[in-house]
């Protein structure tokens, strides 16, 4: 998040995975505790008072946390407001240096609370980082329109494509993880890539099964083979 010189006044690290605006921790999110009480302030938090160009409060109604899917496996309560800042992206491979986008839309979180089915709670460490949404991305807000990443990039002509590709790396390779924005690193893709709708062109990163084969290698090979197959 930056000031009106483009100066960074507030650095944080974000997990890639966010779904239209990122998720973002705030101060207020380990006020009163220490750094050990709150693990999330390794990450850095997100100083709102401290941004020139922050437009605060967007919407009528306050905001929310989501992540693609995630009500399938956990439930996420959260206090958090919708705002737009400019930010600067670095990192991303296929990004050079960094890429800014301007009046980005942020879910400023003062507090995430994650409840796995197990019932086991804990509080967010990380916030994350917006890979999109349909189209191009934009949120309207009425008075603002709320940028995303990497819709933008693509509009501004910053990126060949809307699409990402995220690879986690392998600890027994001793591979770093991968987040191309704009592409994905064919490296990483050791067969060729498929394409496929989503279910009703919903929210959810969910791809339409259309046919599954159940076979063998050999009646001697314990091994079941499972064939995913979708349109291309």
């Amino acid at each position: 998040m930056a000031n009106g010189n483009g100066d960074g006044l507030s650095t944080v690290d974000l997990h890639p995975g966010g779904i239209y605006e990122h998720l973002i921790l705030t101060k207020e999110f380990c006020s009163g505790k220490s750094d050990s009480q709150c693990p999330a302030s390794a990450a850095g938090l997100y100083d709102i008072d401290s941004s020139q160009n922050v437009i605060p409060n967007v919407t009528t109604y306050g905001g929310f946390v989501k992540e693609w899917g995630s009500e399938m496996a956990q439930n996420l309560s959260s206090r958090a407001r919708f705002v737009v800042d400019d930010i600067k992206i670095d990192g991303a491979q296929s990004l050079g240096s960094s890429m800014k986008i301007g009046n980005s839309t942020i879910a400023a979180l003062d507090a995430w609370l994650i409840e796995l089915p197990d019932g086991t709670n804990y509080s967010a460490q990380v916030g994350q980082l917006s890979l999109g949404g349909p189209g191009k991305g934009v949120q309207d807000f009425g008075d603002v329109d709320g940028e995303t990443n990497p819709g933008t990039g693509f509009a501004d002509g910053n990126l060949p494509s809307t699409l990402f590709g995220l690879h986690y790396g392998s600890a027994s390779l001793n591979q770093v993880g991968s987040l191309v924005v704009g592409g994905y690193d064919q490296s990483r893709v050791p067969v060729d890539a498929a394409a496929f709708e989503l279910i009703g062109g919903s929210n959810q990163m969910i791809g339409q099964l259309l046919d599954i084969e159940i076979g063998f290698r050999d009646w001697r090979d314990t091994i079941q083979q499972l064939h995913l197959v979708s349109r291309a």
